[in-house]
């Protein structure tokens, strides 16, 4: 939902994301939760974030619950959300290149269509989401757990997938080019002919695939 006018805004904005050069007026508005990406005037508020540009969201978790922000379509190139629990959430065309996911919880979340290029997400939790067709390029996912994580036409292309639990994972289509698999588990996982980049797998991990 795009809001360029103060008429469009509703009284209750909890958790909405705002990236005006020039806020209206939202005085008597309910802002709980809400994220400000290179606004102004300043909003006086602990209960929202307001950074520019938007590098430490995790330094404000104990003022705001990020399971209550919209992301979907936000710009959060470059943050820095180590260990954050985005689960469950719609992050549908998200920028996230070159950000910091290290530990990060997204189970069962909606990522499609997003930028995820260069993202750290070492160790990453990200059972039973949705990548469809998110780019990964040359992201760090050493040991992350993509148990049956949706990667149909998802770009990995030199994405370091090594020690990786992709058990069950949808790669029909898949650009793995390049990819580092070193020790990933791909027992189960789903692929097809146009799945690229299987050529230099290891015998044993081949054979735990399903050709669909």
């Amino acid at each position: 939902m795009i809001l360029r006018k103060a008429v469009d805004l509703p009284n209750d904005l909890r958790g909405m994301y705002f990236s005006y050069r020039s806020l209206p007026d939202l005085s008597g508005k309910d802002i709980r939760g809400c994220v400000f990406y290179k606004c102004s005037p300043e909003i006086d508020s602990d209960e929202c974030i307001q950074v520019e540009p938007i590098e430490d969201v995790v330094a404000y978790n104990e003022t705001l619950n990020l399971k209550e922000v919209k992301l979907a379509r936000a710009d959060l190139s470059g943050a820095n959300l180590k260990g954050a629990d985005l689960s469950r959430k719609n992050l549908t065309w998200v920028n996230l290149e070159g950000a910091n996911l290290e530990g990060a919880v997204l189970i069962y979340s909606e990522v499609p269509l997003a930028n995820l290029r260069g993202v750290n997400l070492r160790g990453a939790k990200l059972t039973g989401s949705s990548f469809f067709s998110t780019d990964f390029s040359g992201a760090d996912l050493t040991g992350a757990d993509l148990v049956g994580a949706e990667l149909k036409e998802a770009k990995l292309k030199e994405v370091n997938l090594r020690g990786a639990d992709l058990r069950g994972a949808n790669l029909k289509w898949a650009d793995l080019e390049g990819a580092n698999l070193e020790g990933a588990d791909l027992e189960g996982a789903g692929y097809n002919g146009k799945t690229k980049g299987l050529a230099d797998l290891a015998g044993y991990q081949k054979a735990g695939m399903l050709k669909w």
